[in-house]
């Protein structure tokens, strides 16, 4: 695989656009496809792929500094996306004299930090998870004994994956499972692990391994479903190590599509603000009352209109950081 791979900062981009596509197409599927076993299979990579190779990057810095900079990258805009919901939710509730609602859907959920059923918040878990997974990893790149290291990281993924079921707030049963990811990813770029071709041997376990964690497990981090615990863990990061080598294998396609994958994977942090605001506070309800909803049609109606929001949305975030940069250079 040696001579496939470059490493650069871009290296995931196709990767990361095509999957943060199937994130939104996923929620805009409103029947029951968790036991399908494609979608399960989907299901399965998708997240800790995004955490693998979020890990990949990681570079050991002082706690304080690492933790500074999780919350300014991560917590900054989750935070002001919150912020948003609520703010928005409590204005339509108050206007339709709904504020217990607004209680119960909106500002609990927000204060705790809970996804799932019964919220808006969706896809946002992902960056509260991001961020623990973020400090946890400055506090244990702290320890100077990889052996030990490694150790912390697999008993975080064990923990993670036993306590999960009782919906913790603050995404914390994430945040430690979303370690365990990234520390995985940031061993296979130490060890440089891509780099090399994966014998068959090593291959063909691991994906029979996560073939069967898919068949008879789950894993669904934001809905606190992760069936078998550590188990499934492990087959979905196999099956997610697996996927990216897969992408990197592509990634010299060049034309229209992929190179509008690889502009959506640079800009994950901003669609899933913009994909966690229009889910929570855009009326896509009465677009229901001109297509069922349940449907192929309805699906694929509502799929093309979220992502001309998230787009639009975006490209004002663009917009508006063009702007704040301008500024920045006209005050020194």
């Amino acid at each position: 695989m040696s001579r496939n791979v470059k490493l650069s900062l871009t290296m995931f981009d196709l990767l990361k656009g095509t999957a943060m596509i199937a994130v939104i197409l996923l929620h805009s599927i409103d029947w029951d496809i968790q036991e399908q076993i494609g979608w399960k299979m989907l299901y399965s990579v998708l997240m800790p792929a995004f955490f693998v190779t979020s890990g990949y990057w990681m570079k050991p810095r002082k706690i304080t500094a690492g933790i500074k900079g999780a919350a300014k990258q991560i917590l900054r805009p989750y935070l002001l996306t919150i912020l948003a919901i609520e703010v928005i939710g409590l204005v339509h509730r108050l206007a339709t004299g709904n504020f217990q609602n607004w209680l119960d859907v909106f500002f609990l959920p927000g204060l705790l930090g809970m996804s799932g059923p019964g919220t808006r918040f969706g896809p946002l878990w992902f960056l509260l998870a991001l961020f623990w997974a973020w400090v946890f990893f400055y506090l244990t790149a702290s320890v100077e004994n990889e052996r030990l290291q490694i150790g912390l990281a697999v008993l975080s993924g064990i923990a993670g994956g036993a306590w999960i079921s009782f919906n913790p707030p603050f995404q914390l049963a994430q945040g430690l499972i979303g370690f365990f990811y990234l520390y995985c990813g940031y061993y296979l770029k130490k060890k440089k692990l891509l780099q090399n071709e994966l014998e068959l041997k090593i291959a063909l376990p691991a994906v029979l391994y996560w073939l069967l964690m898919v068949y008879f497990g789950s894993m669904d981090m934001g809905m606190y479903r992760i069936r078998y615990g550590f188990l499934s863990i492990v087959g979905s990061l196999f099956g997610a190590v697996i996927l990216i080598r897969f992408f990197l294998r592509i990634d010299f396609m060049k034309n229209p599509v992929a190179d509008g994958l690889r502009t959506v994977g640079r800009y994950t942090m901003w669609i899933l603000c913009v994909h966690g605001l229009e889910g929570a506070v855009v009326p896509w309800n009465i677009l229901f009352r001109y297509v069922e909803k349940d449907t192929w049609a309805g699906c694929f109606l509502w799929f093309v209109l979220r992502l001309t929001v998230v787009a639009v949305g975006c490209a004002v975030l663009e917009q508006w950081n063009r702007i704040r940069l301008r500024r920045m250079i006209a005050e020194r």
